[in-house]
């Protein structure tokens, strides 16, 4: 597989896989997501892969590591090609899958499904939903080149140092 960037992957090639920790996620305000609550999601969202890069950089051990892997399993069909672009917001691309699924990864993913059913209905039984048992995945992923020359050297966004900002700007309060 070759990335966008022209990082070419091959069979046995060292990934670094990459997880969204749930608690970590700003709470949905009870009207649903407002713009206020995307900007402080992506903001935290860039922080995190900042983050990433500064570790990867203090970790000679890692360099071989070419890309950087997210296997997305939060939507339904309905809502995957959503997800993806969010990703893509962030430098991810899409990484089709190739082939079918064995039976044996088919029951595996719908355990993990029953699974993340049960966690949710015990930490927030309101957004328990029976559509989790459907969801789908999809994997994206970013070369470590692409990685540090976004993210990399701790540099902070311009979209992000207006973090802090977005609850004290008179526009966004009259908005």
């Amino acid at each position: 597989m070759t990335l966008a960037d022209g990082t070419v992957m091959r069979r046995g090639d060292k990934l670094i896989l990459i997880h969204l920790w749930n608690e970590h996620v700003p709470e949905i305000p009870p009207g649903g997501p407002t713009l206020v609550w995307g900007r402080k999601m992506a903001c935290m969202m860039a922080r995190s892969f900042q983050q990433l890069a500064e570790f990867l950089a203090g970790n000679p051990e890692l360099d071989k590591a070419l890309a950087i892997r997210a296997d997305l399993a939060l939507a339904t069909s309905r809502h995957t090609g959503q997800l993806v672009r969010i990703m893509q917001h962030f430098g991810f691309e899409d990484v089709p899958e190739t082939g079918s699924i064995s039976w044996k990864q088919q029951i595996h993913r719908f355990g993990e499904n029953i699974l993340g059913l049960l966690l949710v209905s015990a930490v927030n039984p309101e957004s328990a939903r029976l559509s989790i048992l459907w969801r789908e995945r999809s994997t994206v992923m970013i070369s470590r080149t692409a990685l540090d020359r976004r993210y990399g050297c701790a540099r902070r966004t311009a979209e992000c140092q207006l973090e802090g900002e977005l609850h004290e700007s008179p526009a966004v309060r009259h908005v």
